[in-house]
């Protein structure tokens, strides 16, 4: 699909409102190939436009549903979060009962920041 806007050598018809593009005035032309076939489509460039626009009403709009919705944190408890996360990752690679206990504590700190992150598998 290829759109470009030049000046029109012929008088030629708009594929919106069927009125004549009279020669040497900005006409659009978007030519759309289906496998060996393709197809030139002429407008006035404000014709394309109100097109394009009309189109919209056809198609939702998109809706940000990819991933997980983020967690509403002020910056600072956004570091802090962060930083629990990393002690957190840190000490687990440690084996221990004075980890295990350090490791508690700071997942009882997450749970008020916002949960504790879900691939965890903790609670």
């Amino acid at each position: 699909m290829n759109i470009t806007i030049r000046w029109s050598r012929v008088a030629t018809k708009c594929n919106y409102c069927s009125e004549m593009v009279p020669k040497d005035t900005p006409i659009l032309v978007w030519y759309v190939k289906w496998g060996r076939w393709g197809k030139r489509f002429y407008f006035h460039p404000e014709c394309w436009v109100k097109d394009r626009v009309w189109h919209l009403g056809d198609t939702p709009k998109p809706i940000d549903s990819r991933g997980r919705p983020r967690i509403t944190l002020t910056d600072e408890d956004r570091k802090s979060r962060k930083r629990l996360i990393n002690q957190y990752n840190r000490l687990s690679k440690h084996v221990g009962s004075e980890y295990d206990l350090k490791l508690l504590e700071i997942e009882e700190k997450l749970v008020i920041l916002g949960g504790i992150p879900k691939n965890w598998g903790v609670m």
